[in-house]
C-alpha cells in the first residue's frame, strides 16, 4: 500500500470585509496562499474534492482510488 499524503485546506471568509483567505498545504509545506479571494455572500455549506482526469492528449488506462483517513471541517 502506498504511503499517505496529508493535505490541509484553510478558507477564511471573514479575513477582510471584501476579501477572504485560502491556503493549502501538502505534507506540512505551504503550496498555495491567496489573500484576495472574493467569496459568495453565502456561508460555506459543502466542500467537494473532485479529482478530474483531463488534458490535451492521452487516454486514461487505469483506475484511481482515493482513501481518506480523516476529514475535519471547523469554523474559526
Amino acid at each position: 500500500m502506498a504511503s499517505g499524503i496529508t493535505i490541509e485546506w484553510f478558507a477564511d471568509y471573514e479575513a477582510d470585509p471584501n476579501h477572504g483567505i485560502v491556503r493549502w498545504w501538502m505534507d506540512g509545506q505551504l503550496i498555495g496562499d491567496y489573500d484576495d479571494v472574493i467569496f459568495p455572500d453565502v456561508p460555506l455549506v459543502e466542500h467537494q474534492l473532485s479529482p478530474t482526469w483531463g488534458g490535451v492528449d492521452g487516454i486514461k488506462t487505469e483506475t484511481d482510488f482515493f482513501w481518506y483517513d480523516h476529514v475535519y471541517i471547523s469554523k474559526p
